[in-house]
């Protein structure tokens, strides 16, 4: 005698736990798809991995830049790793025979990449971000953004353009040279895109207001 229970195993209608695995599944699938945008085989990849480790203390900073310095040796092959591996996971959860290895991976692939790709969710202690006082800065979803990650706020005077004067200036530059030429599909590939903007203006490019020097190399001059 069966029950009612039995019924949807015997039809092969999955049950909530193994619909959420296929969901799982679904969402590594997609992931794999946007890691295969043509910008992600470029060098703009490893500058998005390496710009996760700015702020952060040394030990998590240096698994970070040693991925983007494997990354930038062969971004087109490290790339084509990445999405792999994803396309792989999701595959694997997606068999039941393999759907245990499948998740455990899922864990730690989430874990690397949470901490190669984003730094951990950005902990950047130290770092002051100084703005005008609009409403975007004074609201209390950005200052508690910014307590949560240990940045520190610091915004000019009402009226005084002057006070915020050197990031008007950068935020000039990036709309002129990135925002107001490029065309971005999905968040992802904005903020892919500007990562890679922000780790080329500040490791490689000169400025003459660093002496000719990119703004790292000025810094550290500074500090020696």
């Amino acid at each position: 005698m069966t029950g009612a229970r039995d019924v949807p195993a015997r039809l092969g209608t999955p049950d909530a736990r193994r619909c959420l695995q296929l969901a799982l599944a679904g969402l590594w699938l997609l992931d794999a798809v946007l890691q295969c945008q043509a910008f992600m085989f470029t060098k703009g990849f490893a500058g998005m991995l390496a710009a996760a480790a700015a702020g952060n203390p040394g030990w998590a900073a240096a698994p970070v830049l040693w991925a983007a310095h494997l990354a930038g040796r062969g971004p087109a092959l490290a790339n084509a790793g990445f999405a792999t591996v994803q396309l792989l996971i999701a595959l694997a959860i997606a068999g039941r025979p393999t759907v245990k290895a499948g998740l455990a991976a899922s864990a730690g692939w989430a874990l690397a990449v949470w901490w190669l790709g984003e730094g951990l969710g950005g902990q950047v202690p130290g770092v002051v971000v100084h703005t005008d006082q609009g409403s975007e800065y004074t609201a209390r979803s950005f200052q508690a953004a910014c307590q949560r990650l240990g940045v520190t706020q610091s915004m000019g005077r009402p009226g005084s353009a002057l006070d915020n004067a050197v990031i008007e200036s950068w935020h000039s530059t990036l709309e002129f040279e990135l925002r107001a030429v490029e065309h971005f599909t999905t968040r992802h590939t904005a903020r892919a895109k500007v990562a890679a903007w922000i780790e080329d203006y500040n490791t490689h490019r000169r400025h003459s207001a660093c002496q000719m020097m990119p703004p790292v190399t000025y810094e550290k001059t500074l500090a020696a």
